[in-house]
């Protein structure tokens, strides 16, 4: 059986033969966005605060009568597609069709239940009515066959009474309404700015420098870049065009972007301080990119920098030029050659030093810095491994100092890459595919961004950034918002929020990417580690030491121990939390789920339990590969 929006609504709702519905579990578990959809489509009807379609909705999936025609499965084939394309994309309207689905499995599978002192009622109601009338009842020559189906229904049925009025009455009213909100929306779209490429809203929709394509590839090049917020400021000071390169020499850097969080500090503060949109950037700044946000910073020779979440930036002035270098710690950025003419920029990248250059106009590099320690280390004991990939688009290319480049690899196919783990040469390569979070920006679930811009509402940038986050963790009422502002309390070295979503099913959907993000904070560095280490024996006395061990993963030698089995025999733990982490090292061990959910008790999740012991007596309770620097990076697009 096919695993589709009807079949998951049918599974759902128990109405499906058994063996069909193994089928749509074992399909559920295999899939991430089948999982994820299934627990859409279960909270999304349970939100007190999401509102339902109105009852005059227009359009697919809006529109009632789509509502009905689809469950009644009247609905045209072509309409099909865009109908489930809709309810994917918005809560609401997958909040109706399950709720509408589920109320009609229940009235087809119940009789309407009738207290026997209404009945009583209506029957004297019928009975009275008859007497005053005078008149008897009389049964019909005819009986005229009722509409069976919604579609018959509605050929007969008229809209109702109370709707129609609604509709005649206030229909001056609406298009009074309509006009003033039309007006203020343009008011307010010409106030963020002119219509034209700058536009913070607008700019997508107009032809913009990053529209350009590197002219020194073939003309079926064509440029990856991502979907991303309008250009660059025009209060930046322009290249001098008599200069054959755009040097980094005297460079000045500026945020771009209001909307995307950008946090700095200098050498001598403690605390960070948000940045002001066209504010300048100077030497002896660090950068701090918070989770789920992309900021945006244009420097001077032309080059526009695109952070991508949680990523450490520093400008160090050089030391034997009057140049300034950037210093990448830790992320995922891009570079992108948005002038006229060649551009270069020193860069440092954990540590490696080296010359990013981007020749002509579309020329883009994409960087990621990580740090790895093999599973099952103690980060307290070792110091953590750099591993740095650069991939190269159109013409643009890295340069390592006293290295000499090779040659022969520049006519093949695909992206140049270079690969650096620690102090080794750099190792260079061609793939044929990006990495997933680039093609991930600017196109992330609905609620990825409404937390990011939620986590910014009625925010007092003159307080302390943690304070702010503290306050949005303990009173807003999105979970996702709540989430993400414990995800940056992390990243600002405050552990104790995110710890304890992990007690807590509320924040059941955000677990793996905030566990992901603990781990590369305990393998980034001694002092990370033993400050999650602390937190931990603060929230968790007891269960302190098991906690850590988890966080901390198995290499293949433990699991071929007795680590695999503990593993397994955790999922039966009374903690939350340590069922959720032993579940996640055997997911991202094996590569299975086996639909085990960490928020259920043991007792209900017996069935999938079995399984992961079944899996285990068959020695599959292993690493498909074996674990190496690179599983730290960033997976690239099939």
């Amino acid at each position: 059986m096919r695993l589709t929006l009807r079949t998951l609504l049918a599974y759902l709702d128990d109405v499906l033969e058994p063996e069909d519905a193994d089928q749509i579990a074992r399909k559920i578990s295999e899939s991430e966005f089948a999982s994820e959809l299934r627990y859409r489509a279960l909270s999304s009807s349970r939100k007190l605060q999401l509102s339902s379609p109105p009852l005059d909705a227009v359009g697919t999936g809006h529109d009632a009568n789509t509502v009905a025609d689809y469950l009644d499965n009247t609905l045209s084939l072509d309409q099909v597609p865009e109908f489930e394309r809709v309810c994917l994309e918005s809560d609401t309207s997958l909040a109706e069709v399950v709720s509408c689905h589920r109320i009609m499995m229940m009235v087809l599978g119940e009789p309407a239940q009738i207290r026997p002192e209404l009945r009583q009622h209506l029957n004297g109601l019928i009975d009275s009515a008859g007497k005053t009338s005078g008149e008897s009842v009389v049964e019909p020559e005819e009986t005229v066959s009722a509409p069976v189906t919604l579609d018959e229904q509605r050929q007969v049925r008229e809209k109702p009474d109370y709707v129609a009025a609604g509709a005649r009455s206030g229909l001056g009213r609406l298009a009074v309404a309509s006009i003033l909100v039309i007006l203020i929306g343009l008011v307010g779209l010409r106030l963020a700015g002119p219509f034209n490429a700058d536009h913070s809203i607008l700019g997508g929709f107009f032809s913009s420098p990053e529209d350009l394509v590197d002219r020194g590839e073939s003309e079926s090049q064509v440029d990856p870049s991502p979907p991303e917020t309008a250009g660059y400021s025009s209060q930046l000071p322009n290249p001098d065009l008599d200069q054959p390169i755009a040097r980094n020499d005297n460079l000045l850097a500026m945020n771009q972007l209001g909307n995307e969080y950008l946090l700095r500090r200098t050498g001598s503060e403690n605390s960070w301080q948000p940045v002001g949109v066209d504010e300048q950037l100077v030497p002896g700044d660090q950068l701090l990119s918070l989770p789920l946000f992309h900021p945006r910073i244009s420097l001077s020779n032309s080059i526009q920098v695109t952070l991508d979440g949680y990523c450490k930036v520093a400008l160090h002035p050089a030391s034997t030029t009057s140049g300034t270098i950037m210093a990448v710690d830790h992320g995922q950025l891009s570079l992108y050659n948005v002038g006229s003419r060649e551009s270069t920029i020193d860069l440092e990248l954990a540590g490696i030093a080296g010359i990013a250059q981007l020749p002509s106009p579309g020329a883009r590099i994409l960087i990621e810095v990580s740090h790895y320690i093999p599973p099952g280390d103690n980060p307290l004991e070792m110091e953590p491994v750099s591993v740095v990939r650069l991939i190269c688009i159109g013409s643009a290319n890295w340069k390592t100092p006293n290295v000499t480049q090779p040659a022969g690899i520049a006519v093949e196919a695909g992206y140049l890459t270079y690969t650096m783990v620690a102090d080794q040469q750099p190792v260079r390569g061609r793939v044929d595919t990006l990495p997933v979070w680039v093609t991930r920006q600017g196109t992330e679930k609905p609620l990825e961004r409404e937390a990011a811009s939620g986590l910014l509402e009625n925010m007092d940038l003159e307080q302390p950034i943690e304070t702010l986050l503290l306050k949005q963790l303990e009173g807003h009422n999105r979970v996702e918002v709540r989430a993400l502002a414990a995800e940056c309390l992390a990243v600002l070295g405050q552990y104790d929020a995110v710890l304890q979503c992990w007690n807590d099913a509320e924040y059941r959907s955000h677990w793996e990417r905030q566990v992901q993000l603990v781990c590369q904070l305990a393998t980034s560095g001694t002092d990370r580690a033993r400050e999650i280490q602390q937190s931990l024996s603060r929230q968790r006395e007891q269960r302190s030491d098991v906690l850590y061990r988890l966080l901390l993963g198995y290499s293949p030698e433990q699991l071929e121990g007795e680590a695999g089995v503990t593993l397994v025999e955790q999922l039966n733990d009374s903690d939350m939390d340590v069922r959720l982490l032993a579940h996640l090292n055997l997911k991202w061990i094996t590569g299975f789920s086996k639909e085990y959910r960490a928020h259920k008790s043991p007792d209900q999740q017996s069935p999938q339990i079995q399984g992961w012991r079944q899996l285990l007596k068959e020695g599959l309770v292993r690493y498909e590969e074996a674990p190496g620097p690179q599983m730290v990076l960033s997976p690239l697009l099939p």
